[in-house]
């Protein structure tokens, strides 16, 4: 038994295309014929661009309103502390969506870039066909949107629960308050509860997109990687031989 690929490599690309064709909904078909595909590159640019804005947006939000609120407080100011809520509520929305959102877009964007300009720099390079599939890239942008949102849960847990100790800790004290003239507000215990369980909805959602993320892309590595091996056979009868070539295309 001899293996000789390539004489045998036209004809194993025939077949290739033949057995590809077969693939429900055309999944081995690219969605652009030259690398890298313009209309991604474009994507993967404004991907990193708006990422590293909204990051960038997000970080100074939080650090600016983290240092007014503590001068306010320390300032003692009524006037200043009963509107806190009215600028603090939005920063901190801006905070939210910027690092939420901005995470994510720079990670897949800057990845997105180096792939398709095969500027990898000691990371993974994937096969072309891979980097060119839009398909690959969905499911890529799910798993850095999944994390995100499953970080965001699990520090939105670890804040409820410690809240839950607090307004537990409060409502034990309950008398020692009314002594003192102030009367602990239900919230203490249903704020935290709230914002536990909303947490652990956020956790368990972002950790289920993260899977189907890294399932869709991982599919789309696999679909690429079964059609480039082709296992054909022969049968030489000068030479009395018989066997299996297998051919593909790099």
């Amino acid at each position: 038994m001899w293996v000789s690929a390539p004489a045998w490599a036209d004809e194993a690309d025939t077949e290739g295309e033949e057995e590809s064709s077969a693939e429900p909904a055309s999944d081995l078909a690219p969605a652009y014929p030259g690398f890298p595909d313009p209309v991604l590159m474009k994507r993967a640019r404004t991907y990193r661009a708006v990422g590293v804005t909204l990051s960038v947006l997000g970080g100074v939000s939080l650090l600016v309103s983290f240092n007014v609120s503590l001068a306010v407080i320390r300032s003692g100011n009524e006037d200043q502390l009963n509107s806190m809520n009215g600028w603090l509520i939005p920063m901190g929305i801006v905070t939210g969506i910027g690092l939420q959102l901005g995470a994510p877009l720079w990670t897949v964007g800057g990845e997105m870039v180096r792939q398709l300009t095969r500027n990898t720099r000691g990371d993974e390079k994937l096969r072309r066909e891979v980097a060119n599939d839009r398909r690959y890239w969905q499911g890529r942008t799910m798993n850095a949107f999944g994390t995100s949102m499953a970080l965001t849960g699990g520090l939105s847990v670890v804040m409820g629960a410690l809240m839950l100790v607090g307004g537990i800790w409060v409502v034990q004290r309950e008398a020692e308050f009314a002594e003192a003239g102030i009367a602990p507000s239900p919230n203490f215990i249903g704020v935290p509860i709230a914002v536990l369980g909303g947490g652990a909805a956020v956790l368990v959602a972002g950790l289920e997109i993260r899977k189907a993320g890294l399932e869709r892309a991982e599919r789309v590595r696999e679909a690429y990687a079964t059609t480039q091996l082709i296992p054909v056979p022969f049968v030489d009868p000068v030479g009395r031989s018989a066997g299996l070539v297998v051919a593909g295309r790099f």
